[in-house]
């Protein structure tokens, strides 16, 4: 408890022993000051001269842009998917039934008539609330974030 002492009550640097360790290394867990940190990485300079990082930087693997760009590849191929389907429906005779579904945001407004109206909308409370889930498990295996 030598840097405790040394520096009046706070914790020192684990590293350098001269500065207020205000951060801890995401690999070794040791306090370490703004100087000895690399920010980038979030480790220590003693681990980033190791060179072992535990993961790459950006969490899931993909880098920092790796989740939005993902979402939106995904996104744009759902919009094409759904203009190809409106499509191919027009190329079918035309009768008195059908299904829709319109999000706008998280507000799921779904149409329907004929028989197959509430197998239809059955179909798209489970996809929406399976994407929820999903969503949320992605959201949850990142954990907090660090300041």
């Amino acid at each position: 408890m030598e840097g405790v002492a040394a520096m009046g009550g706070s914790i020192a640097c684990e590293v350098c022993g001269s500065e207020w360790a205000r951060y801890v290394c995401r690999r070794c867990n040791r306090r370490v000051c703004e100087k000895c940190l690399d920010a980038r990485d979030w480790v220590c300079l003693e681990c980033k001269a190791m060179g072992a990082l535990a993961e790459p930087a950006g969490g899931l693997g993909m880098g920092p842009l790796g989740l939005p760009l993902l979402a939106f590849f995904l996104s744009f191929a759902l919009i094409f998917i759904g203009m190809l389907l409106i499509a191919l429906s027009s190329a079918a005779p035309a009768g008195g039934r059908g299904f829709g579904l319109i999000l706008i945001g998280p507000i799921p407004i779904i149409l329907g008539t004929g028989p197959e109206a509430t197998s239809g909308a059955l179909l798209a409370i489970a996809l929406i609330l399976s994407l929820a889930l999903l969503a949320y498990a992605i959201l949850k295996g990142r954990g907090p974030r660090s300041p």
